[in-house]
């Protein structure tokens, strides 16, 4: 039954930046709902607060990095799909946990950007005039 697990998982996250990209919409929501001063940003704000978002994406990765971050999986995940961008890197800078670890952390922060690009084009012009 492990073995089957274990192919649902690869099947269901085909890719690093896949996979990276489904932690980093975790954390975003995480921060949204229980990073208070992110949320009173937010909410006074008429644009989206990008860096202080990442920052806050970043903290709760550190915090939670036990839980989101599985060496195996990640591993097997990148053998799976070598030609994926972040899983060819993690390839060519050897598999060794720390390389991995980084590349990780990286791919889940640099794949945050894009929902929040999405947000900033979804905010009505009117809220852009001064």
């Amino acid at each position: 039954m492990s073995e089957l697990q274990n192919i649902a998982s690869l099947l269901s996250f085909p890719s690093v930046s896949e996979y990276s990209r489904s932690v980093a919409l975790y954390l975003i929501s995480l921060a949204l709902e229980t990073d208070h001063s992110l949320m009173a940003k937010v909410e006074s704000s008429s644009e989206v607060p990008v860096e202080s978002i990442i920052s806050s994406i970043e903290k709760l990765y550190n915090k939670h990095q036990l839980v989101l971050f599985d060496f195996d999986v990640i591993c097997r995940i990148a053998n799976y799909e070598p030609q994926d961008y972040y899983a060819s890197l993690m390839l060519k800078n050897g598999l060794d946990y720390t390389s991995v670890n980084l590349w990780f952390k990286r791919a889940v922060l640099q794949t945050a950007y894009q929902p929040i690009a999405f947000a900033q084009l979804s905010i009505p012009e009117s809220h852009h005039e001064p």
